[in-house]
């Protein structure tokens, strides 16, 4: 039997656990080996499976043959595997294990390390093929180890660790040691001297099912490294790290970031005077309500980026013993506290800080904040630094250095209560971006910029949009020579009654795209100094400007637009518009370009270069006041859309399209929808091969006297839908029959038109 086999060596037995020392390994190997292979069918099915099967005996064996070999050294590293309550002891002699690789159930053995010289990179890939799940490792390390990084790095199936009789006194690594171990859930760290220790990066990364780590008397005092110890622990409630003696720690970034269920956490003892950076150190930790941080000495601290990042149920934070002369960047360090009401930083230091981007991004429900005590001479950048601090209604930054400040983009983006900003002291002349810079300041009234210097910035996407109760705007100052964007610059600024922008260079601006969108209150616009000659994209430009009554857009030189999709739409007041220089070559899309221009009376578009346009859709919709339009010489030579075109224009009372070449077009629904007043239409040129839908194309035409529709031609599934609808009963119709398929017949009967 197995077990009289087993006998020829020195055998324990004790609460079921096998022990296989090195005496006489070689023979005692090789024995095992043979015996083993030869009774493999005896044993198959026996009790030998419920132990372990034979195949795992061989495998452990290959291990110890090809790691005992080489190497000739007394001190030894036991690993003990736990599988259904039956034990297997696998004794491996040498100086350090450095990695086991998770791989299909428990791992392949990829590289052990055996000093700093000697590395066996021979892959044991036989391990992979074991059958069983492990779950409980216990270690027991005899051993002059000085390195366990990543020891049992992403063993995927391990639930708990025993690390009690593990000797760390010569330990001094331990990064990633548990690195990835998805399924453990509980750690035992308790009267273990790490005195050596000086890292223990990532050791608990990514555990996420960790819910405990014992380390009582767990004793430390050359520990340098914390980083991301536990980051990414998901499901852990607590830490206690009250027994760590820190007083050479460097590195704390990360330590507890994205410790989502962690509620309580202490760190009354640790000493953090030699502490470089604390980035990310609470990142995420949504559960965190409260922190006691009245012990951390912050005064080499150069980087705090994300320290608090994400701590959404925090209500208040008192940093009042933050003092940070040696702090260099503050990047996103409230970001999304959505609940902070108090925040004391009254002790702050910035004269080194040169990033404070989204430093209050998301505060969401801080109501006052005052910075006067901010000292920024090294600034360089503030970004999104007040984002969506929605209900911030104070805010005092009024001694601020920003000499060097390159970026201001979205500084005080969704601002949304702020209702005043003394901006006087700022020092702009370096500032490339304020893209967005005022944007959502839904309640800002009043804002005077007479002290901005603008050589340096090139965008200003967004500028000023959504600020809805901003009544009069002068930047007459700005000088803007490197200006290339500048979209949404003045959107949807409801109240806006007077803009000067006389000064503004826009000769290097290629996107114009919604600049005044929805400025509903403007009455008018000196554009005189616009330099459009690089402009590519204008639509949406004066989209929605309600009471936009007259525009002279004379000076307005475009050879390289594209695109000027409803440049005018929703402009119901204007009443005169000049574009006779606009250059329109290249343009593809006039979507309804002067759609819902209700009080417009003439249109001249005879300088209209429309070769390129693909879509004429909506057009002149609801030019309800339009008498005359001369788009003579339009080229349709491309077009496919022409829905909607003249949509609702009720006081037009002739069209010659008679030149229209509509070979490609594909639409003609609603073309000429109720245009009531509409006598005389030469469309004696259309051609209707591809047209697959013409809905109610001359519905409402109640004056219309005759139609030229003999170059139509109509397939049978083309869509006629009320074609003739409501038009005028003694209108003449001219058309080929043969053409015309039975629907368009019975509509013309049923209209009794005369044919």
């Amino acid at each position: 039997m197995f077990n009289e086999k087993l006998s020829k060596f020195q055998k324990v037995k004790k609460n079921n656990i096998f022990r296989f020392t090195k005496e006489k390994s070689e023979t005692h190997t090789s024995y095992i080996k043979e015996e083993i292979s030869k009774d493999k069918n005896k044993y198959k099915n026996k009790s030998l499976k419920k132990l372990f099967n034979v195949n795992l005996i061989i495998i452990f064996m290959n291990i110890i043959i090809l790691i005992f070999t080489p190497i000739s050294t007394s001190k030894k590293i036991v690993i003990r595997l736990l599988n259904n309550n039956n034990y297997i002891m696998i004794t491996i002699q040498g100086k350090g294990l450095q990695t086991l690789i998770n791989e299909n159930y428990i791992s392949s053995l990829s590289s052990i390390k055996i000093n700093e010289e000697e590395e066996i990179t021979e892959n044991i890939s036989n391990i992979q093929n074991l059958n069983f799940d492990l779950n409980i490792i216990q270690l027991k390390f005899n051993s002059q180890l000085n390195s366990c990084n990543e020891i049992f790095r992403n063993l995927l199936n391990i639930t708990q660790i025993d690390l009690t009789y593990f000797d760390f006194s010569l330990v001094k690594y331990m990064g990633s040691s548990f690195e990835g171990c998805n399924s453990v859930k509980s750690i035992n760290f308790s009267n273990v001297n790490a005195s050596n220790m000086e890292t223990m990066r990532s050791i608990f990364r990514d555990c996420k099912s960790l819910e405990l780590v014992d380390f009582t008397n767990f004793k430390t005092k050359n520990i340098w490294d914390l980083g991301y110890m536990f980051s990414g622990c998901e499901k852990i409630t607590s830490i206690d790290l009250s027994c760590f003696e820190t007083s050479e720690l460097v590195i704390f970034s990360g330590a507890f970031s994205d410790c989502n269920a962690l509620e309580i956490i202490n760190l009354d003892n640790i000493n953090t005077s030699k502490v470089l950076q604390m980035d990310s150190l609470f990142l995420n930790c949504y559960s965190l309500v409260s922190l006691n941080l009245n012990y951390f000495n912050t005064e080499s601290v150069r980087s705090m980026n994300s320290i608090f990042a994400g701590c959404t149920s925090l209500t208040t934070l008192d940093l009042s013993n933050f003092k940070t002369p040696s702090l260099e960047s503050m990047y996103a360090m409230f970001y999304n506290c959505n609940k902070l009401i108090y925040l004391d930083i009254s002790n702050i230091t910035t004269s080194k800080v040169t990033n404070m981007a989204l430093l209050f991004g998301f505060c969401q429900s801080l109501t006052s904040l005052n910075l006067s005590h901010f000292y920024t001479p090294s600034l360089i950048n503030m970004e999104y630094m007040f984002q969506g601090c929605s209900l911030l209604e104070i805010l005092d930054i009024s001694n601020f250095n920003t000499e060097k400040v390159i970026s201001m983009q979205g500084l005080f983006f969704n601002s949304k209560s702020l209702k005043s900003l003394y901006l006087i002291n700022f020092n702009t002349s370096l500032v490339k971006s304020m893209a967005a810079m005022f944007s959502g300041c839904e309640n800002l009234e009043t804002l005077d910029l007479s002290s901005f210097n603008t050589e340096s910035v090139i965008n200003m996407q967004g500028m000023f949009g959504y600020c809805e109760k901003l009544t009069s705007l002068d930047i007459s100052i700005f000088n803007t020579p490197l200006l290339e964007t500048i979209d949404y610059m003045f959107a949807n600024c409801l109240s806006l009654e007077i803009l000067n922008i006389s000064n503004l260079n826009t000769s290097k601006v290629k996107n114009f795209r919604n600049l005044f969108r929805n400025c509903q209150s403007l009455t008018n616009l000196n554009l005189s100094n616009f330099n459009t000659s690089t402009a590519i994209y204008m639509d949406n430009m004066f989209s929605a400007c309600f009471k936009l009554e007259f525009l002279d857009l004379n000076n307005f030189y475009t050879p390289s637009l594209e695109n000027m999709e409803a440049i005018f739409m929703d402009c119901q007041s204007l009443k005169w518009v000049n574009i006779s220089n606009l250059n329109t070559s290249k343009v593809k899309d006039i979507f309804g370009l002067f759609l819902n221009c209700m009080a417009l009376t003439s249109i001249d578009l005879n300088n209209f270069d429309t070769k390129s346009v693909t879509n004429m859709q909506y057009l002149f919709l609801n030019c309800h006041s339009l008498k005359s339009i001369n788009i003579s010489k339009f080229d349709t030579r491309n077009t496919t859309n022409l829905d909607l075109m003249f949509f609702q224009c009720h006081s037009l009372t002739s069209l010659n399209l008679s030149h229209f070449d509509t070979t490609l077009v594909t639409n003609m629904n609603n073309m000429f929808f109720d245009c009531q007043a509409l006598k005389y239409l030469d469309i004696s040129s259309f051609k209707t091969e591809k047209v697959i839908s013409m809905n109610e194309l001359f519905m409402n035409t109640h004056s219309l006297i005759s139609l030229n529709l003999t170059k139509f031609s109509i397939n049978d599934t083309t869509s006629v839908v009320d074609i003739l609808l409501n038009s005028n009963p003694n209108l003449t119709l001219c058309y080929n029959e043969s053409k015309m398929p039975s629907h368009f017949l019975t509509e013309v009967i049923i209209m009794k038109i005369v044919v």
